[in-house]
């Protein structure tokens, strides 16, 4: 499996050593030495690997709004097929050991190969923790699945467990008529973290005055209704920052049009805010609603950003009409179609001069209905695995943006922890390759980013979701320590 070194050095902290010599922890820039300084003496001491921990979002539900229009309202959908899982696969032999837990229930992880954990139903949000191997840290993946052929919440919904984190970008989701957005943050660490949410629109920065400092005990959850604090934003993307602690976050993404359902989907945690990203498992169809695929991009930044899409396919890159030069203004989140292109399962690939954060939306239209899917940006993976619970099958999208081919082996694993086949997919420079594909770990010998895109047939249409890889979490740190005399 790939494994990046790096080396990190405290920006502030001084330790003092007691003896005749003293020694500093090194800051980010050391001064040059003078003419009189001792010959500096810089040990790299690597850092031990902890527990990772996956944060899983909760079952869809609607809003409790308090106002119930409709005399078949049912805030949960009692006849959804639901399906949550975490796994931890071999190093060399192990696996992680860990627990799955949801409020007082604890799962632990069990296997022969991999250590699988799952749970059927989980109306609340849900954590995992998973030790390392021996001085890795554990090569582990969760997701949720989530389908209901009708009702309100028509749509398959799936999404993955993710590691908290101090900040989480979310590019997604809608406060405007008929539209929800439940934000859930959830704390699995051992102490208390305050939240500050960040949101902007169409126009601009939107103000949350309420969501300065939410504080989320350890080892809890809560959810926030943004429809509540900043209701009529029709393009909406959202920052969360903790202090203290970190959290998961991820937003419930639904709309209705009276009775219509207009799409459910969870806004999983995007890239930070870069000059290139990109985005796989963009699966566009055939014929789809006017106005249901684009990509949605926000300019964090105080001044406009010129902004270029297009596609990554199987056969190279294809630019977008129009959007070679788009500007999207300062604090202002924008969307551009993707209207036209051709269909199929591809990766898209955005461009600006100052750092954008974006995601993309797909649809599936039936019978007035929408279905919508969001396909986030993902990092370039060497390794990582993608866990697909109940035992379903997706089309895995790899794209390479690099400038040589990169093998890609697929190793993959049952739901009950056994190993299964293991094959090579080529993905040639500059474009993408798609395979069929269960739960599977990733070794590639060129970075890639990867994505599943997961369809299900319901009566009266195409029902779609798309999972984001989970790359490999043992990263080797070291740290520097500067001795000097």
């Amino acid at each position: 499996m790939g494994r990046l070194s790096t080396v990190l050095r405290a920006s502030s902290a001084v330790v003092l050593l007691a003896g005749a010599a003293g020694a500093a922890l090194a800051a980010t820039a050391y001064p040059p030495p003078g003419p009189a300084d001792p010959v500096d003496l810089v040990r790299q001491i690597q850092v031990p690997a902890t527990a990772l921990h996956l944060a899983c979002p909760s079952e869809p539900a609607l809003p409790e709004t308090g106002v119930v229009q409709d005399q078949d309202f049912q805030r949960e959908q009692a006849d959804a097929v639901a399906r949550l899982a975490v796994a931890s696969f071999p190093r060399e032999g192990t696996a992680g050991s860990g627990v799955l837990r949801l409020d007082a229930t604890e799962v632990p992880l069990a296997g022969d190969g991999a250590l699988v954990a799952a749970l059927d139903r989980f109306p609340g949000a849900s954590w995992a923790r998973v030790e390392p191997v021996g001085a890795r840290a554990a090569l582990a993946a969760g997701a949720i699945w989530w389908r209901a052929d009708a009702g309100d919440l028509r749509a398959l919904v799936v999404a993955p467990c993710a590691p908290p984190a101090s900040e989480t970008w979310l590019v997604g989701g809608a406060t405007d008529v008929g539209s929800s957005a439940r934000l859930e943050l959830v704390n699995p660490g051992p102490t208390t973290a305050t939240v500050t949410v960040q949101a902007w629109g169409p126009t601009g920065a939107v103000d949350l005055p309420l969501l300065t400092a939410v504080p989320v005990a350890a080892g809890t959850s809560q959810t926030v209704l943004l429809e509540a604090n900043a209701a009529g934003i029709e393009r909406m993307a959202l920052r969360v920052v903790a202090r203290g602690g970190q959290v998961g976050a991820a937003v419930l993404d639904s709309a209705l049009d009276g009775l219509t359902p207009r799409g459910v989907d969870v806004v999983t945690p995007t890239l930070a805010p870069a000059t290139e990203l990109l985005l796989p498992g963009v699966s566009l169809a055939e014929a789809s609603e006017p106005g249901a695929d684009f990509v949605r991009i926000l300019n964090p930044g105080e001044a406009a950003a010129t902004v270029s899409v297009d596609l990554l396919t199987a056969d190279g890159a294809v630019a977008l009409a129009g959007a070679e030069a788009v500007t999207v203004d300062a604090q202002a989140v924008f969307d551009i179609s993707l209207a036209g292109l051709p269909a199929g399962d591809h990766a898209v690939r955005v461009r600006s001069d100052l750092p954008v954060a974006a995601a993309a939306q797909v649809g599936r239209a039936a019978d007035g209905a929408l279905e919508r899917a969001w396909a986030v940006a993902t990092p370039a993976l060497r390794a990582g695995a993608l866990l697909i619970p109940g035992g379903a099958t997706g089309r895995l999208v790899l794209a390479n943006d690099g400038a040589a081919d990169a093998v890609v082996r697929l190793t993959g694993w049952e739901e009950d922890g056994a190993p299964g086949a293991t094959r090579d997919v080529t993905v040639p420079a500059g474009a993408t390759a798609a395979v069929e594909t269960g739960t599977v770990v990733l070794d590639a010998s060129e970075p890639v980013h990867a994505a599943v895109v997961l369809e299900a047939e319901a009566p009266d249409g195409t029902l779609v979701g798309v999972l984001p890889a989970s790359p490999d979490a043992d990263v080797r740190q070291t740290v520097g320590v500067l001795l000097t005399q």
